[in-house]
């Protein structure tokens, strides 16, 4: 089926209107990824000299998947015009019937990235006790010895200053780790 240029022309302006909006509060969408890629373009090549309105890519993805909509009411035998206003409704941003939103593969790219923020943490807090477990014990193994060589008895305070260095020695490797895990999920 064809589509007049005055809908095509009311596609478009509706599509660069609804791109500047998010599909979905508080997800990265498609949408999202195409502005990332640009984003990344504008930073290789400077911010200065490089400047794409990123709208407009998203604005033509909109617009194909309108397009697509509307021929498929209109087979259905919808007229054109009824097409456009429910294709209007149906892509708004919070429309619960947005079939970009309500696509199972959608949903499943989404779990999957809720899981994995689930599982980097999960291992941030492995990474950092493991280190922490290692700085205690090296410096209550370290302070038991340097004192009893000292005063030949197991606790004092040279076993209280290197226990105290051990733990920071704990939270320093803690910490280098979990930054080195953060880092390299970035």
């Amino acid at each position: 089926m064809v589509i007049s240029k005055t809908t095509q022309a009311a596609i478009q302006h509706y599509a660069r209107q609804q791109t500047h909006l998010r599909l979905v509060k508080n997800e990265q969408t498609y949408f999202e990824q195409l502005g990332a890629r640009v984003g990344s373009d504008i930073h290789y090549h400077g911010l200065f000299r490089f400047r794409p309105k990123t709208h407009l890519v998203e604005a033509d993805e909109l617009a194909g998947y309108m397009i697509d909509y509307i021929q498929a009411q209109m087979a259905a035998g919808q007229s054109e015009s009824a097409a456009l206003a429910q294709a209007e409704q149906v892509f708004t941003v919070d429309a619960p019937d947005n079939p970009l939103v309500v696509n199972p593969a959608y949903h499943q790219w989404q779990t999957y990235y809720a899981q994995l923020e689930q599982v980097t943490y999960k291992l941030l807090t492995l990474i950092f006790g493991s280190r922490l477990l290692i700085g205690t014990v090296v410096g209550t193994m370290l302070g038991v010895l340097a004192q009893s060589r000292y005063d030949h008895r197991a606790l004092g305070w040279v076993f209280w200053l290197l226990l105290g260095l051990g733990i920071l020695l704990g939270l320093g490797l803690g910490l280098a780790s979990a930054l080195k895990a953060a880092w390299s999920e970035r």
